[in-house]
């Protein structure tokens, strides 16, 4: 298949589409499965299906890993990530847990600069912020809250 923007955008709108369609199945099975199972449901799915595709286009080169230990950290990470996640929606809103979750980008950025040296520029800055100003206007914090 030729690679152009047009398939980009199909299948990043499938992707997004597909991703909503998960989340209200998980938010509809809320208190019948811990979040763990819902976890190990949702990455066993997705590592068979995308198993299938890796197979299909490179063969068995698709599988060999370099790096392993990264590869495996990175794996526990998300992994825990999810589990958090799907924990997080069966005790709270499902709009309120994904705004908290656009907020990944940002601790990404700012990690990446603490502990990779990786510059942040005043347009990363402005964005992180308007970003932040977003998830907080979906989640209408309470100031009373605070005390």
């Amino acid at each position: 298949m030729r690679q152009n923007d047009s398939h980009g955008l199909l299948f990043a709108l499938s992707g997004f589409s597909l991703l909503s369609v998960g989340d209200a199945a998980i938010k509809t099975i809320a208190g019948a499965w811990p979040g763990t199972a819902v976890a190990l449901a949702r990455y066993a799915i997705g590592a068979a299906m995308l198993g299938i595709l890796l197979w299909r286009r490179e063969g068995r080169a698709g599988f060999r890993l370099t790096r392993w230990r990264w590869h495996l950290l990175r794996g526990f990470g998300v992994g825990m990530a999810t589990v958090a996640f799907f924990s997080a929606v069966f005790v709270m809103p499902l709009a309120e847990a994904t705004s908290i979750t656009f907020t990944s980008p940002i601790l990404t950025a700012l990690l990446a600069a603490a502990f990779l040296g990786e510059r942040l520029r005043p347009v990363g800055i402005v964005a992180m912020l308007l970003a932040f100003a977003g998830v907080a206007i979906v989640l209408r914090p309470s100031f009373a809250a605070l005390g």
